[in-house]
């Protein structure tokens, strides 16, 4: 997403997509979490994650990109780390969520039930904002919309029925369908084989998913 102008003010499309997604996510943790007990021990770690990732995203320019940031200072109000700033801001969000979590004994279950309730919302939003801010809508777009709305519907219903950390099979789901849905995607470019780079991602998560489902369950029959 480019910047977003409005009359004289130019925003940065990207720095209000994210803020955007990190409203979503505090709305999904207020609402996944809002009979557990350590509800707010969560949404602090959260909401503390959400703040590293932005701010290692936007510094990442500063050193990704030194010459254009000693030139001009106020350039780190319109640019950013761009794909590797947001790989390594990334990593560091999920391993300070790993430490925290890890410290305190916290179930990483909820994690990926909240994960999967925050991921399947930002998807369901993105091509919607595409589209406010002028691109024109393709099939992917509206497919895309149409599966995971549907899938958000289908964890709704689910929410009383399924307790935390079930949700793998419902994860692996949801991404096979992304997998398929970015054949269709008008400019997917192909990192390898006949797959995008999206594509890997999604197959390496869901694959990682099902291998620990299968030993998790294998622990737990002994």
């Amino acid at each position: 997403m480019g910047n977003i102008q409005l009359g004289s003010l130019l925003l940065n499309g990207r720095l209000v997509m994210y803020l955007i997604f990190g409203a979503i996510g505090w709305l999904v943790l207020h609402y996944r979490l809002r009979h557990n007990p350590e509800q707010n021990r969560f949404m602090s770690y959260a909401s503390n994650a959400f703040l590293i990732w932005m701010l290692v995203w936007k510094g990442s320019f500063i050193f990704l990109y030194p010459v254009e940031f000693i030139e001009t200072p106020v350039s780190l109000l319109y640019f950013d780390g761009g794909k590797r700033g947001e790989w390594l801001a990334s990593i560091i969000a999920i391993c300070y969520l790993w430490y925290r979590s890890r410290k305190l004994h916290l179930s990483m279950n909820v994690w990926m039930d909240i994960g999967l309730w925050f991921t399947s919302g930002c998807w369901l939003i993105y091509p919607i904002l595409q589209f406010i801010t002028g691109n024109e809508p393709a099939l992917y777009d509206s497919l895309s919309i149409l599966w995971s709305g549907l899938f958000l519907l289908i964890l709704f219903l689910t929410r009383r029925t399924s307790r935390f950390g079930d949700r793998t099979g419902y994860a692996i789901w949801f991404l096979i369908g992304h997998v398929l849905l970015q054949f269709l995607h008008p400019d997917r470019t192909l990192w390898l084989l006949s797959f995008s780079r999206l594509q890997i991602i999604c197959i390496a998560i869901a694959t990682g998913l099902a291998g620990w489902s299968l030993f998790r369950e294998k622990n737990e029959k002994g």
